[in-house]
């Protein structure tokens, strides 16, 4: 069996065009694509969709960077990483529920680095511009952020202010490697998040109210729609 096959449980030649790279897959998601289940490979999962391959490439930098990689391998020519991400603080036009494009994203995957050199320079990532413009035609209400991908949850609190401070507004933990890779491969790349806590204020781990459970939900669903518009062209 060759590699592409037993990692991601798929044949790579049966890949599609446009691959939505997927760190969690929540069955609401899934089932707004109109898949049902994905293959399942030694570490990724896939299934095909009308149009599109989805992967569930796992959380963290490294997973999914290797995963575009991967994908040089395959018919895919365009990469769109979908999934949540956490705000720095909460602003007019950034709340739980907002669908975020990141604009470039910064380098900060290593833990040691971040624990023990938190001041170090970031190296920066930045997606394809036209795929962002594409995916915000879909749905203007799509905010540009510049995103830091970070390797702990635990330091992000502490070192939040700094951050703000060096004009970040968004935390994830897979972006600058997926944009890395794609750059890396020649892959059209583009991520979009919808924002799940406030590392100030509401953190991950913190209980949800219902009502901010509802606007997570409906960012969700806005985001698979906004997708699949958008897959169409």
């Amino acid at each position: 069996m060759k590699e592409f096959d037993a990692l991601f449980g798929i044949e790579s030649q049966a890949v599609q065009k446009t691959v939505l790279l997927l760190p969690m897959v929540p069955q609401d998601v899934l089932g707004e694509f109109g898949l049902a289940e994905l293959s399942k490979g030694k570490i990724y999962r896939a299934g095909q969709g009308d149009g599109f391959t989805l992967v569930h490439s796992a959380v963290g930098a490294g997973l999914t960077g290797d995963a575009v990689l991967h994908l040089k391998q395959t018919p895919c020519q365009r990469v769109i990483l979908f999934g949540s991400c956490g705000l720095l603080q909460e602003t007019a036009s950034l709340k739980i529920g907002s669908l975020v494009a990141p604009s470039q994203a910064c380098a900060a995957e290593s833990f040691t680095d971040l624990l023990l050199e938190p001041d170090r320079e970031w190296r920066s990532f930045l997606p394809n511009a036209e795929l962002v413009d594409q995916l915000r035609d879909q749905d203007p209400g799509i905010e540009l952020a510049h995103c830091l991908t970070v390797g702990s949850l635990k330091l992000e609190s502490a070192l939040a202010p700094r951050w703000l401070r060096r004009g970040i507004s968004v935390v994830d933990m897979e972006c600058s490697a997926f944009f890395a890779a794609a750059w890396h491969t020649d892959l059209g790349a583009a991520a979009l998040f919808y924002a799940t806590d406030v590392v100030q204020g509401r953190p991950f781990h913190a209980p949800l109210e219902p009502q901010l459970g509802r606007r997570i939900a409906e960012a969700k669903a806005r985001g698979c729609a906004i997708l699949q518009r958008w897959m169409r062209i």
